[in-house]
């Protein structure tokens, strides 16, 4: 089974992202991470739409502006994903659904 995780961007402002910022896929679902540097999280909004399985970051500061927008497969629950902001980093989890999580299986 293949997982994905897509997104575009679009800034008006060149944000230095490590090699990291990309999507990330665990064995416990996907993680983004952001710099953010001089953002506070007070200045970042996350919204998500379930219809068409996307979520979008945005972040504004004065004439700063960065966004970027996610397309998730079916296999990611958006209504549990969670999101944390330290240090100028933004940290967004989404853990898989139940029904497609991996599973070990005992070899006997």
């Amino acid at each position: 089974m293949y997982t994905t995780l897509t997104y575009t961007t679009n800034s008006s402002r060149n944000f230095r992202l490590r090699n990291y910022s990309s999507p990330a896929i665990t064995d416990e679902g996907a993680e983004v991470v952001v710099a953010l540097a001089g953002f506070s999280k007070n200045n970042v909004n996350i919204t998500y739409t379930e219809s068409n399985s996307s979520f979008k970051i945005e972040a504004k500061k004065g004439n700063d502006k960065y966004e970027e927008t996610y397309d998730v497969c079916d296999s990611f629950d958006l209504t549990k994903a969670t999101a944390a902001m330290q240090d100028g980093e933004l940290k967004v989890k989404i853990p898989y659904k139940q029904s497609t999580k991996p599973r070990s299986i005992k070899i006997e």
